[in-house]
């Protein structure tokens, strides 16, 4: 797909841009036709697939380690979320840190002759990621390769952004929403087609390269971001398992909603339960709730149940929803969401027979009708419901 989604989005970035009128910044006039805009931000983008040089000196805005990732990110955040406009060098010295995560590459078994093959790429997650840039190429044990497409399946916060690749290596960034990102979880972030010929019976995998550009970092760039405070950007790499398609449950939750009725100020309804389930192996998990949702355990492993009380004190009238989230960074799926409603309803006076709140003489006069004569209850004491007739 090359750089479809990326120029689409930027693009509609540039037709929405007009009215945002940006100081220059020398250091990011990446075009260098005196001014700093959109067009320097497209300009970026081309760099990170290689399809044009980075002019010397230029491109870091963030002050973290020269032109990177990290920038292209901050410049989008400048002009449309208002980041601190940054600055240029000279800037502090700025470390890369190992990372807790994971990245896994896949590797796949081939025939003799001419073929094509999927190899996954799966991201485990210890830390909330924004963005992951991947640069690959494809090792081989028999005949030559080239690599194609991408095929996305990624989360709903971590999706492809963008992909360029020649002859047999590539490079990949998934990234987040700008406001969002992807939280501790495992991945299956999609698979790189592999077009292989003049096999003679092997193995293909995906490997590690910074397909010699010094103005990349050798492998890995993400970070956790804040749009109150960009300076929580941490950048770092991850681990490497390469040859890897390290098989992973994924996670399920059922029932995935609950609903609770009963009469405000009443004691707390029954318990109702749901199952954290596996499709593989087992895996530990994590939850957190909404303060008034009460559950008889907080962790554990799949196939347990848990059982949820929603606690009514103090609530009104009406119908209240919480969630629980449960998280796993062993599973894909993670995280998944119970949603649980609370319809609360009003109390009346046994004897208020025309439910306007309080027992009084009209109640008396309607019962005696209802009993001895023709007449109707107006309403239902119990519930308050119209029409209660005999």
């Amino acid at each position: 797909m090359k750089r479809t989604i990326l120029l689409v989005s930027l693009s509609l970035a540039i037709f929405c841009s007009l009215s945002y009128a940006q100081p220059t910044q020398p250091c990011f006039d990446l075009n260098q036709d005196g001014s700093t805009d959109i067009i320097d931000l497209v300009y970026s983008s081309d760099i990170f697939v290689g399809h044009v040089p980075l002019p010397a000196g230029l491109g870091d805005i963030d002050g973290r380690a020269g032109f990177n990732l990290g920038d292209s990110r901050y410049y989008t955040g400048w002009i449309f979320f208002g980041y601190p406009a940054g600055t240029c060098p000279p800037h502090p010295a700025y470390t890369i840190l190992p990372g807790a995560d994971t990245v896994y590459l896949g590797s796949s078994s081939i025939p003799a002759g001419d073929g094509q093959v999927n190899l996954p790429i799966v991201l485990k997650a210890i830390n909330n990621v924004d963005d992951l840039l991947i640069p690959f190429h494809v090792t081989t044990t028999s005949g030559s390769v080239t690599v194609g497409d991408v095929a996305a399946q990624g989360s709903a916060v971590l999706t492809l952004f963008n992909y360029n690749r020649t002859g047999s290596q590539g490079i990949v960034q998934f990234s987040s929403v700008v406001s969002d990102q992807a939280p501790p979880g495992t991945y299956f972030l999609g698979s790189v087609t592999v077009n292989y010929s003049g096999s003679s019976g092997g193995t293909v995998s995906l490997d590690t390269t910074s397909l010699g550009e010094s103005y990349q970092f050798p492998h890995y760039v993400y970070g956790d971001v804040s749009l109150n405070d960009y300076s929580a950007l941490t950048i770092a790499t991850p681990a490497v398992v390469t040859g890897s398609n390290q098989q992973f449950p994924t996670m399920s939750v059922a029932p995935d909603s609950m609903y609770y009725e009963t009469l405000v100020n009443y004691p707390n309804p029954d318990p109702q339960s749901f199952t954290v389930q596996s499709d593989g192996g087992p895996f530990a998990w994590t939850l957190t709730a909404t303060s008034w949702i009460q559950t008889s355990i907080t962790s554990g492993i799949s196939g347990q149940s848990v059982e949820v009380t929603p606690d009514i004190t103090g609530m009104a009238v009406g119908t209240h929803h919480g969630t629980i989230v449960i998280t796993s960074t062993d599973a894909l799926g993670s995280p998944k969401i119970v949603d649980v409603y609370v319809k609360l309803k009003p109390q009346y006076p046994s004897f208020d027979a025309n439910c306007d709140g309080h027992f009084s003489i009209a109640d008396i006069v309607m019962q005696i009708n209802y009993i001895f004569g023709n007449g109707e209850i107006t309403c239902d004491p119990c519930t308050g419901q119209p029409n209660y007739k005999k």
